[in-house]
């Protein structure tokens, strides 16, 4: 078949008033070459014209529906106009030229929709056991109109404007967004948006359920036990071993309760169950524990174990015994040998005493005689405790011998008269302290 056109209506469309906000032209169409269709509104009053391309399908064999709409025509309704439909690429492919009076009709306006977004969050429980809640509803209207509306919560079953609290509202054009935040216990919620311009809108609802806060009591501040050491030691004992004294301090805040035992670790680490307790106790706010004893030299440690606050670490010190120093042992003197005349002078001396004391009990000398015999007695005494004595007052009994001496031969060279007593008293004295040097010296002179 051949091309053909055909303009089937003309119609202007308006809101109010005269002039036509729109004009739409519909036809048909078959076998047009490149489907490219020119439509032309003449505007035969003002000689102006507006030319809209449309496209159909392409040489179709059948007659085709097409709709040309012409915005904010140049002509007004019931004036005289002059439509032209063809090819754009073949001219002579061209309808019957519509050539008459616009005829308008009157359009109802499209409804305006609102559409609403809601966004919600809802976080983490505070101190009062509720939740900080974000409710926000973002609202865009189909057209470019004004939009005033209202954020409400839904207190009963149904939503009532006129008693469900406001919470925020605003206004705006073609969009608007009302957001509002407040902490919230547990429960089921509904909140909806009441709008009121553009009238007749639904009222778009959002139902939201807030979690139970789960009651948690905060746990205490931890209890600090601080641990202050003290170690001492003593001198070594005869076997070798160093006594010492370890003392550890322990004090918590205020009059905390501490509860611990001293142990000394055995092992490469601590192990309560196996490490000898040592000293343990209790006591509120402070607590000394003290262990003595005897140790070989080298390392050793030892820690507190605290029961009681809980959770504290054990304190560890590390004692370093030092090493015993080694002693001298007293070596005792050999025996010093007497020389041989001492034990000599001690024979004479014995035959001397024994004689002299005969000759006294017998009268065979007296007066000048009894001094001289003193005289010779005392001079073997002095020269043997000097010369064979060896303690120190040994030395002190020879001088008196000597003094004792001299006073007796001055006492006869001036011719005096000595007594027998007083030289018996001095022979017996000294007889006496003779034996206490035997005594003293093992019977060795």
């Amino acid at each position: 078949m051949a091309c053909d056109i055909v303009i089937d209506a003309v119609i202007g469309y308006s809101n109010a008033g005269n002039s036509p906000d729109s004009i739409v032209v519909k036809g048909r169409a078959q076998e047009i070459p490149g489907g490219l269709l020119e439509i032309e509104v003449e505007n035969k009053p003002a000689n102006t014209s507006q030319i809209l391309n449309i496209q159909v399908t392409p040489n179709h064999s059948a007659m085709e529906n097409w709709t040309a709409i012409f915005d904010n025509p140049e002509v007004a309704c019931g004036g005289r106009i002059k439509v032209h439909a063809r090819s754009s690429e073949n001219p002579d492919c061209c309808a019957t030229p519509y050539n008459e009076t616009l005829r308008c009709e009157t359009r109802e306006p499209e409804p305006v929709h609102v559409q609403t977004r809601w966004d919600f969050d809802c976080g983490a429980c505070n101190e009062h056991n509720k939740r900080p809640v974000t409710v926000q509803a973002i609202l865009t209207a189909t057209a470019n109109v004004a939009v005033e509306a209202t954020l409400r919560q839904q207190i009963g079953a149904h939503p009532d404007p006129a008693s469900d609290p406001a919470l925020v509202n605003g206004s705006n054009t073609a969009s608007l967004t009302l957001t509002h935040q407040a902490d919230f216990v547990e429960g089921d919620y509904v909140f909806y948006v009441d709008v009121t311009t553009p009238a007749d809108c639904e009222n778009d609802a959002l139902a939201v359920t807030i979690p139970k806060c789960e009651t948690t009591t905060p746990p205490p501040d931890p209890i600090h036990v601080q641990t202050h050491w003290q170690i001492n030691y003593d001198n070594c004992t005869s076997e070798d071993k160093r006594p010492a004294s370890i003392q550890v301090s322990l004090t918590a805040p205020g009059s905390e309760a501490i509860e611990a035992t001293l142990r000394q670790q055995i092992g490469t680490t601590a192990d309560p169950a196996t490490d000898p307790a040592l000293e343990n106790g209790s006591g509120n706010g402070s607590l000394n524990l003290t262990h003595s004893g005897t140790f070989d030299p080298g390392n050793y440690t030892f820690y507190i174990e605290i029961a009681t606050p809980a959770d504290c670490d054990n304190a560890v010190i590390t004692m370093n015994v030092p090493t015993c120093e080694k002693r001298e042992v007293p070596v005792e003197p050999p025996p010093v040998e007497r020389p041989r005349h001492c034990q000599l002078f001690g024979i004479l001396w014995m035959i001397l005493l024994f004689c002299f004391v005969i000759s006294i009990a017998t009268g065979t000398i007296s007066g000048t005689g009894t001094a001289a015999a003193t005289a010779v007695l005392f001079a073997f005494m002095a020269v043997f405790i000097c010369d064979c004595g060896i303690k120190k007052w040994s030395k002190a009994t020879a001088l008196s011998a000597r003094a004792a001496l001299l006073v007796m031969i001055i006492l006869q060279i001036m011719g005096l008269t000595v007594s027998v007593v007083a030289p018996s008293l001095i022979l017996i004295a000294f007889f006496v302290g003779a034996g206490y040097v035997r005594w003293k010296t093992g019977g060795k002179f």
